[in-house]
């Protein structure tokens, strides 16, 4: 279902949920507004679901509640998922929902990106799990690495292709060299030291 560059302003249409076959799902760079729908989560809703592309919307929520209920379900219900893109949006809280999130798509997932947000505090431990990522995107998405161990833990990542850390508070020296299958690389706007 492609749907972006239109001009929908609203919530998410919750009938979407009832399109238990759909595979790839871009509603960006609308005005989506709201939470996302419980709906489309629930039960047996887009189980099928392998990319989902809501960025560049005017999507809200504090934390636990970005969609409208619990990180667990939504995780359980969307096995498939290889994609997600939530950049540009207003979501905010202190990342705890997404650690539920992302600890439940730890097999899956190949793509995250949740740049140009509003979050707080430190990057979730449960992100270094997620072995299989080629694009990890947080630029200004407000989460920061405050301690060396995430940074470091960035090691784990053997497949990771893209890699955008621009404005993530970022200090000291940090070690790349294990990344060998980088492509493209941001670390500007911190504060990193060394030669």
């Amino acid at each position: 279902l492609y749907l972006q560059h239109n001009r929908h302003l609203g919530p998410i249409p919750p009938e979407i949920g009832r399109m238990s076959s759909l595979r790839t799902w871009n509603m960006s760079y609308n005005h989506v507004f709201d939470k996302i729908p419980t709906t489309l989560w629930q039960g047996n809703s887009l189980r099928h679901l392998e990319s989902l592309d809501l960025s560049h919307n005017l999507l809200t929520g504090e934390d636990n509640s970005l969609y409208g209920g619990d990180f667990y379900e939504f995780g359980q219900s969307w096995k498939k998922l290889t994609s997600l893109r939530l950049e540009n949006n207003f979501f905010r809280g202190k990342g705890f929902g997404l650690e539920r999130l992302v600890s439940k798509l730890v097999s899956t997932l190949e793509e995250f990106d949740i740049s140009s947000n509003y979050f707080s505090g430190t990057v979730p431990n449960a992100l270094f799990e997620l072995t299989n990522l080629n694009v990890l995107n947080l630029e200004r998405s407000g989460l920061t690495f405050e301690d060396k161990d995430g940074i470091h833990n960035m090691v784990r990542f053997q497949n990771l292709e893209y890699l955008n850390l621009k404005n993530c508070g970022l200090r000291g020296e940090i070690r790349i060299d294990s990344l060998t299958s980088l492509t493209a690389l941001d670390l500007s706007y911190n504060y990193l030291t060394g030669t």
